[in-house]
Order: structure tokens, then C-alpha cells, then sequence
């Protein structure tokens, strides 16, 4: 061992002495903490005393205050708030396990957490999970009223004995996948009419479905108010039956469900998603008769409201015309017809005549992707509803003069009652022939807009800013998409053919002077109520808008900005690079996330700033 005397004597150190962490004079050093009494403290301390204090009893006595501040909670922060003490426990407890989700779930013989707290369980989602483990979480779910099963071998007896485990249970949703085609034969839709609570019912397979099952399930739970059918080819008899089929054929078993003396009364919403109608006994038959599966079905439904016809197949103007005849309270319709339809043109037009002579009530219309379609059919159904709210024609030939009836509709609803216009959102994005006169009418008549997508369209030019009309939505408006464009600007149609010299570049195209973009500008800064914003364009720049303290409730902004062309860049980094300072600039202190790629043969930089990490769906 070396003694300390064999260390040679340390020289002189280089770092200032360390001080004892307890001081010399422990009365001067804590005088020096202690802060400075007052008269203006003490007038403080005193008016802090006498506000007053809000106990955790009397928030957690308000039901709705908690159901408000879970909104705000996600799984981990109700984690940490149970941990806290019991009395926080007993109250998070329910939000947390409210609704659960498995995957491949196997039970075990160690001691499950379903049984200490399956009784707060609500809603329970299982994926490609066997059926008695699906019985074994429901057993302790006793208060479970929405089930949802996905990719799961089914039968028949196991899903009419669910009533017996789970005889509150409201919602349920099913689905199978081809490669489970086997399971679904022997689990028949008829099965489900033996929940007699159900409400919404979602049935997702791929195979033929007898009209007779649906309205076996129709006429047995009469309290369903959502029947949604996807994937499924709606026939009277199945063709090839398997062998459990058979049987039921052979003993006279299959159900038969008489057209007359019985209604639903309770459906409401009927969403149909790639169904598939069966075939016609002759081919005449289209043009003379409505398909007996569809007018067997929609006879039994007098109150509908809202009807929903995603991707359907073979639907003749005849059954149009039946499906929205004589349905007057009919307020939600969304229609998707497919391309593939030899007569696109025929039955899209069809629809939306049927529309305009039945449905006069309409407050919800969605009929986007429909390319093959003319502005005059859409024009018609605008001239009659008056109450539309939400409207939706995305990627279609909805154009001025339809846009211009809406405006009209609407202006004749708000001069006729105390009320302002409803119309509250407006999706319009890639219909190229709106132009900035009939946008401008939606802006200087619906003072309640909210949400306005005009991406792709004519519109965002200068003419739209030039207008001398306020704009009433300027203090409602949330949501804005828009494209700023040239004068000169053609946009593109996806089912027009290309054509090689439609690529314009910047240098070619006269650009606005300072004070035109200013005076978008002035425009633009006046939406003070925004919340999400996306911007766009081939005359979009940064200097349009460098500050959002504007809309002190700005959430998320989407720039895309294409770049002049006296900016070289030598590598796609290098304008990322600049493309993320200039949004550092723009948005200080926000989340921003920039990229650079080539749009129509330009360099153009994308800048997505987010005020905070939340999620905000825009």
C-alpha cells in the first residue's frame, strides 16, 4: 500500500475552491432566502387566502365534468392518475377499462384482470381470437353492450347462445375475411335475431346473404337503428349451399319471412358497402321491374333516414327510383357508384334526377368520386333542398352552376327565417370547374361555415380576394384549403387524357404585384377563428403569410411552396434544409416538419407546422 506521504505535494489547482455545502452562518443564509415581507404581499397572501378553494369531492360529483376531462386523457395519463390514491383510483377506474381491445387472446390459469375489473367494461374489440376465449372475457363484462369481432371462426349455435352471456348487449359488428370463407356459411346472418336489444349491427363477409336472413333479422330486433352490409351478395336461394344448408333444406328449416302484415319502424340508417344485388330472372326484367331482393327489403322500412350506398353494383334506374320514392324524411345520402358500370353516365345521372324529385329535406349529401356526372343533375338537387349542411362532391362535375344554386337556396332559407344559412361544411376539392364567382357568393352568404376545401378547383385566384362584400364565415371559419393560383392556371382533370405541354413554369406565368398579394393577405388574416389551414398553389409564397398571430387558435398549417427559380439547390437536403429554416421562421416554436420533391417538373417544399404533439384531424 502507498502511504500519502510517498505522493508528491499537489501544486496550485486550476478550478476555483470548493465551499462546504453548509454554510458558516446558517441565520445569514437563510434571511437571504427567505423573500421580503410587504405590504403589497401581505394584501396578497391575504386575497389568496379568502378565494375560493374547489375541492376533488365536488369534481368528482359532476358526472359530466369528468366525462369532459377524460376527453383530454389518454390510457397512459389515466395509468398514472389511478396510482395517485384510492380515492382517484375509484374514480379513473371505470374511464380506463371502459374499452378494451385483444389480439390472438388466450386465456391462462394465471389470475386475469378481467375479473377484478370486467364489470367497468363497455366496449370489447377482439381480433382473430377464438370463440371460447371471446366467452371467457365476456363472462366478466356483465355490464358489456358494444361487441365487435373480427376475423373469427363462427357457427351458428355459438352466436345464437350469445343473448345467453350477453343479454344487454346493443351494438355488434362482425367481420370475416375470404380466407375465413369456411366459417362464414355456417354462421348465417339469421343467427343475429335473437338479440332482441340490438341497435347497430354491422355484418362484413364476403358471400351470399338470403333477402329471407335480413329480414328474419328486421322483423326479431326491433329496436335496430343501424344495419350496415358489406362484402355480400344479397340473393333469394342460394345457389350452392353447403352441407349444414343442406340439411336445413331438406328438414324445411330455412327461414321464410311473409311481405306482408309487419314493419320496422326503429331503422334509421341503412349502409350498404360492395353488395351486390342477385341475378335477374331475364334480362327484360331491368327496364320493366324493380330486383325483388331490393323491393322486398326497403318495403318493410318506412322511417329511414339516412341511406348510404358505398360501391354498389347493378342498381337500375328503376330501383333507384324505388329506393328514394315517397321518402320524404330522408336527410343523410351517400352515394359511390362505381366505374366500372358499362353505363356510368346513365346511372349516376339517374340518382341524382331520383334525388332532386324525392328528396327535398336533405341536410347531408356526400357524393364524391363520381367523375362521370353533369353540373345540371347536380344543379337540380341544390334547387330543392334548402337545408343542406353538409355537402360533399369531391372529384366530380359539380360546377358554378350548381354552386350557384346552393348559394341562391341558401340565401332564400336565411331571408325567410331569423336564422343565418346552415350550410356548415363544403368539400369541393378536385372539381375543376368552380370558379372564383360562385365561390365568392358561398363566402358572402353562409355565415356559418366552418370547414371550406377548394384544392383543385378554379378558385384562388385574384378575382376571389378582389370582391368588395365582406365575407361573414371570416369569424366561423375553422378548417380552409386552398389553392393560390395564376390567373392563367388550368388544373388537371383525372379522367381527362395528358397532354405533354400542360406543365407551366413560374417564369411564364405573370405572377401578382405586391399590392394584389397584399390585398390577399388582408383576406386571408381576417379568418381569425382558423383552426386548421392548408395552402397551396403555383403562385404561393412565403411572404404571403410570415406570421399567425392572426387565429390565436391555430392548431395545424399545411404549406406547400414551390420554389423561384433563382433557387439552386445542389441536393434534395439541402432544400429540406432551407425549406425547415423558413418554417422555423414562420413558426416559432411549433412542431415543423418540411420535405422537397419535384410537383409538374418543380421543385416545391412541403412545411407541416403543428402547434403541439396532440393529434388534430384536419
Amino acid at each position: 500500500m502507498f502511504s500519502r506521504s510517498s505522493f508528491p505535494p499537489l501544486g496550485p489547482s486550476r478550478y476555483p475552491p470548493l465551499h462546504s455545502a453548509t454554510p458558516r452562518e446558517p441565520e445569514n443564509y437563510q434571511r437571504r432566502l427567505r423573500p421580503r415581507k410587504t405590504r403589497d404581499s401581505a394584501s396578497k397572501v391575504a386575497s389568496d387566502n379568502n378565494k375560493p378553494e374547489v375541492h376533488q369531492e365536488a369534481v368528482f360529483a359532476i358526472p359530466e365534468l369528468l366525462d369532459l376531462i377524460t376527453t383530454y386523457l389518454t390510457k397512459d395519463d389515466l395509468r398514472v392518475l389511478i396510482c395517485v390514491n384510492r380515492a382517484w383510483s375509484a374514480f379513473w377506474v371505470p374511464y380506463l377499462y371502459s374499452d378494451l381491445f385483444f389480439r390472438k387472446y388466450k386465456r391462462t390459469r394465471t389470475f386475469p384482470k378481467m375479473k377484478k375489473y370486467g364489470h367497468h367494461v363497455k366496449t370489447l374489440e377482439v381480433h382473430q381470437t377464438k370463440w371460447i376465449n371471446v366467452v371467457h372475457l365476456i363472462d366478466f363484462a356483465t355490464r358489456l353492450h358494444s361487441l365487435s369481432i373480427c376475423n373469427a371462426p363462427l357457427t351458428d349455435p355459438q352466436l345464437r347462445g350469445l343473448p345467453e352471456i350477453a343479454p344487454q348487449l346493443r351494438i355488434l359488428h362482425l367481420s370475416f375475411v375470404r380466407r375465413l370463407y369456411r366459417f362464414m356459411n355456417h354462421c348465417p346472418l339469421r343467427a343475429v335475431a335473437a338479440l332482441s336489444n340490438l341497435e347497430d349491427l354491422e355484418w362484413n363477409a364476403f358471400g351470399a346473404v338470403r333477402v329471407d336472413d335480413i329480414l328474419h333479422v328486421l322483423q326479431g330486433c326491433n329496436k335496430l337503428r343501424t344495419l350496415t352490409l358489406s362484402g355480400v351478395h344479397i340473393v333469394e336461394e342460394l345457389q350452392e349451399p353447403n352441407a349444414a344448408e343442406e340439411s336445413e333444406v331438406n328438414n324445411n328449416i330455412l327461414v321464410r319471412v311473409a311481405d306482408d302484415g309487419w314493419e320496422n319502424t326503429t331503422l334509421r340508417t341503412l349502409h350498404c358497402i360492395s353488395v351486390l344485388l342477385g341475378a335477374r330472372q331475364s334480362f327484360h326484367d331491368e327496364a320493366r321491374y324493380v330486383h325483388p331482393c331490393l323491393r322486398r327489403l326497403f318495403q318493410h322500412l318506412p322511417n329511414l333516414k339516412t341511406i348510404k350506398f358505398t360501391a354498389i353494383y347493378n342498381l337500375s334506374p328503376l330501383d333507384w327510383h324505388y329506393v328514394f320514392e315517397n321518402r320524404v324524411g330522408i336527410e343523410h345520402v351517400e352515394l359511390f357508384i362505381l366505374a366500372q358500370y358499362k353505363n356510368l353516365r346513365l346511372y349516376a345521372t339517374e340518382a341524382l334526377g331520383t334525388l332532386a324529385r324525392f328528396c327535398s329535406n336533405l341536410k347531408v349529401l356526400d357524393a364524391r368520386d363520381i367523375y362521370v356526372t353533369t353540373d345540371q343533375a347536380f344543379e337540380q338537387v341544390m334547387r330543392v333542398n334548402h337545408q343542406l349542411q353538409k355537402v360533399s362532391v369531391k372529384n366530380t362535375d359539380f360546377g358554378d352552376l350548381a354552386l350557384e344554386a346552393l348559394a341562391r337556396s341558401t340565401t332564400l332559407l336565411s331571408a325567410s327565417s331569423t336564422m343565418a344559412n346552415c350550410l356548415v361544411e363544403l368539400d369541393l376539392e378536385g372539381c375543376i370547374h368552380i370558379t372564383n364567382h360562385s365561390v365568392a357568393m358561398i363566402l358572402e352568404n353562409c355565415g356559418l361555415l366552418r370547414d371550406l376545401n377548394l384544392l383543385g378547383t378554379r378558385a384562388g385566384t385574384i378575382e376571389l380576394f378582389q370582391s368588395s362584400k365582406p365575407w361573414p364565415c371570416s369569424r366561423t371559419l375553422e378548417k380552409l384549403h386552398l389553392d393560390i393560383q395564376p390567373v392563367e392556371f388550368k388544373p388537371f382533370h383525372p379522367t381527362f387524357e395528358w397532354e405533354a405541354p400542360t406543365v407551366q413554369i413560374l417564369d411564364t406565368i405573370n405572377l401578382y404585384t405586391t399590392e394584389e398579394y397584399q390585398l390577399m393577405k388582408e383576406r386571408l388574416t381576417s379568418l381569425t377563428s382558423l383552426v386548421g389551414l392548408q395552402l397551396g398553389g403555383e403562385a404561393m409564397t412565403f411572404g404571403l403569410l410570415d406570421n399567425m398571430s392572426f387565429a390565436p387558435r391555430l392548431r395545424r398549417v399545411i404549406l406547400r411552396i414551390p420554389f423561384s427559380s433563382s433557387e439552386r439547390f445542389q441536393s434534395f437536403s439541402m432544400a429540406q434544409k432551407a425549406a425547415t429554416e423558413r418554417g422555423n421562421l414562420i413558426f416559432p416554436n411549433w412542431i415543423i416538419s418540411a420535405s422537397a420533391r419535384f410537383v409538374n417538373s418543380r421543385l416545391s417544399c412541403t412545411i407541416i407546422a403543428n402547434i403541439n404533439s396532440e393529434p388534430f384531424q384536419f
